[in-house]
């Protein structure tokens, strides 16, 4: 009948070598953000590069913690480690506008028909002979 291998036996075999090391998971990558038009996330001394998703399929590979992006959707990350396992996919993160651009509210500009400008954009008290912007509008004074 075999014997069972004991612990100490395995290490006498493998020396520091530890095969169940090489064979775990990577772990998830976190703080997945997105950054006007690229994906970050933070770093991992156990990946050897991640898989970048977008909706639900992977699309890229990058071995440095970013990835740029090209178009809308939902996109997660996952780590692969040196044997080519991944972990689980982060959290989705929803990438609906790639122009960092934020909706600006404010009114129009109020106009005093008592101001006067130089053609050159410098506020003078009276118009005098040549031609200023008035309320926003061209005038020559003859």
């Amino acid at each position: 009948a075999a014997e069972a291998l004991e612990y100490s036996d395995m290490s006498k075999m493998f020396g520091d070598w530890e095969p169940t090391l090489a064979t775990e998971q990577a772990p998830v990558p976190a703080n997945v953000k997105q950054n006007v038009k690229t994906l970050t996330w933070d770093n991992s001394n156990y990946a050897l590069l991640w898989a970048v998703v977008k909706d639900g399929a992977i699309i890229g590979f990058t071995t440095e913690p970013s990835f740029e992006l090209s178009e809308t959707g939902a996109y997660a990350v996952r780590a692969a480690n040196e044997m080519g396992g991944l972990s689980e996919a982060s959290m989705t993160v929803e990438v609906s506008d790639l122009t960092g651009i934020t909706t600006v509210k404010g009114s129009e500009p109020v106009l005093n028909d008592s101001t006067v400008y130089t053609i050159q954009g410098v506020r003078v008290e009276k118009a005098r002979k040549g031609l200023y912007i008035v309320n926003g509008k061209k005038m020559v004074v003859k």
